[in-house]
């Protein structure tokens, strides 16, 4: 079962869920409050800090990005190559609503505005035993 952790992790990271168990096939809906005073926010799913299979970073404006989404994954420390999306329905100061459905092949994302964003999965795994957020507040977290 999913544990939830408010505390610890990465430094900058303020929720932690552990013992998370996505499978392909499985879907995280997600609702946060993005604080009005961020540059950014991201969901990361991996295997530990080390290892994301998806690092989904939304930008208001961070490094020369603004308003787009920044997907990228970081195996052993090392990051590749990103993929950058214009499409930027979120807001700062209120909740943002995101699905994100693992198969084996690629996440497929659905932004609150319905867009679909589809990012490969680099490295395959059977089980994804981790989930952080940084600048997202998580107010409802369901899996199915």
């Amino acid at each position: 079962m999913a544990s939830l952790d408010r505390e610890g992790g990465p430094e900058g990271y303020n929720v932690i869920v552990s013992h998370l168990n996505l499978k392909p096939g499985n879907c995280i809906e997600l609702t946060g409050f993005v604080p009005e005073v961020c540059t950014d926010f991201a969901v990361n799913l991996g295997l530990d800090a080390e290892n994301l299979l998806l690092h989904f970073n939304p930008r208001f404006h961070l490094y020369g990005c603004t308003r787009k989404i920044m997907c990228c994954s970081v195996i052993n420390f090392v990051w590749g190559e990103p993929m950058i999306v214009d499409a930027f329905p979120f807001i700062k100061g209120g909740d943002n609503t995101i699905s994100i459905k693992y198969e084996r092949e690629a996440f497929i994302i659905m932004l609150p505005t319905g867009i679909l964003i589809t990012f490969g999965v680099r490295v395959p795994v059977e089980v994804i035993p981790l989930m952080y957020f940084k600048n997202f507040r998580l107010k409802r977290l369901r899996i199915g």
